[in-house]
């Protein structure tokens, strides 16, 4: 317990720092590229993510007190070619379980690649990925993980599955009518012959209107900090072939995003029928948080509910604090969840992140 107290205060003491030193110098705007040619280039960017989790127990008598290394992600991006790119991602997470200590001893995720695709740019209105990819069926699975408005996801509503979300395959997306369209169609490896008559692709499908700016880069936003304004509606579709004699894999949501004027909010509802994938039926989700610009500060608010077939009914409602030393790339986010489930158990998570 000792080591957990002194390795949270260490991290809160560090991360604090830069708050110290913005004033003594202003930081230069660099980019960190590596250029071999024209159109030639490899970009490199790192993500930490250090949790603390702490959770009831289901008398109410005691809590479990755990830190983790929620993620930890080398990114390279770079181009080969005029309108041709590549993203790869690697991500290693390290927790204490509460029966080892966080050493040579711990439980560990080795090194493994997550995303891995190359991304043809035809014109706005097409753009072909093929690899790994993270398809989107949701606004908020397609979101980038450095740019939550929450400490994390809101996990148990979304059933996509796979390798922590993704699937290899190929997906098409573009923009139309200057952004007011955003549409993304992708076929993946999903289930094997197995469960898969035929061993037919899995079809996911997107369709999101903005009617403010668009969302342009791969990955979506869950938390804009004042650079863009959302306003967006959208719907998504997972559809994966039946086993012999089975019904098919079929999955649809619906979802709104606005980030307007230092206020952010989200909501989605998840349908699901015979899962392959995950073993939801159901689930929605709520999140909202408003930006104090003057002080970088973020009051948020999240709810969501699960009708789970293994857990059976999960429900939460969190009430948070995020503050951004330097945006995105500096912060510190905590939260309390309290149970509106009997079977559930009150929690409080902390995390700092970096990201450069």
């Amino acid at each position: 317990m000792k080591r957990f107290l002194l390795a949270v205060t260490a991290m809160v003491l560090a991360l604090s720092l830069p708050v110290l030193a913005q004033d003594a110098k202003p930081a230069e705007t660099t980019v960190g590229k590596l250029t071999y040619g024209e159109n030639l280039w490899i970009q490199p960017h790192f993500l930490l993510q250090i949790q603390g989790n702490f959770q009831e127990d289901n008398a109410g008598s005691d809590w479990s007190k755990d830190a983790q290394i929620r993620r930890a992600r080398i990114i390279l991006k770079g181009s080969v070619a005029k309108d041709v790119t590549f993203f790869v991602e690697t991500d290693a997470a390290q927790w204490d379980n509460g029966k080892n200590d966080a050493t040579a001893t711990s439980k560990t995720k080795d090194v493994f690649v997550q995303d891995a695709f190359i991304d043809y740019n035809i014109m706005d209105e097409l753009k072909i990925a093929a690899g790994m990819i993270l398809p989107a069926f949701m606004h908020h699975n397609r979101q980038s993980a450095i740019s939550l408005l929450g400490v994390d996801y809101a996990v148990k509503t979304v059933p996509v599955g796979g390798n922590v979300w993704r699937d290899m395959g190929v997906e098409a997306r573009g923009l139309f009518l200057d952004g007011m369209i955003d549409y993304h169609f992708g076929m993946y490896s999903g289930a094997d012959g197995d469960t898969n008559e035929g061993d037919w692709p899995r079809l996911i499908g997107r369709l999101q209107f903005n009617f403010l700016d668009a969302e342009t880069d791969f990955f979506y936003s869950g938390n804009y900090l004042g650079k863009k304004r959302i306003a967006s509606i959208g719907g998504g579709v997972d559809y994966q072939n039946a086993p012999q004699g089975g019904d098919p894999s079929v999955a649809w949501t619906v979802d709104a995003y606005a980030d307007l004027d230092g206020f952010t909010c989200q909501a989605a509802y998840v349908q699901v029928s015979h899962s392959q994938f995950a073993t939801i039926d159901k689930s929605a989700f709520v999140e909202a948080g408003y930006l104090f610009e003057e002080f970088m500060v973020q009051p948020v608010v999240r709810y969501y509910y699960a009708d789970d077939n293994t857990l059976g009914e999960i429900s939460y409602i969190y009430g948070g604090l995020n503050y951004y030393i330097n945006k995105h790339n500096a912060n510190l986010k905590a939260e309390f969840g309290y149970p509106l489930m009997d079977s559930d158990d009150m929690v409080v998570n902390v995390q700092a992140q970096i990201f450069i």
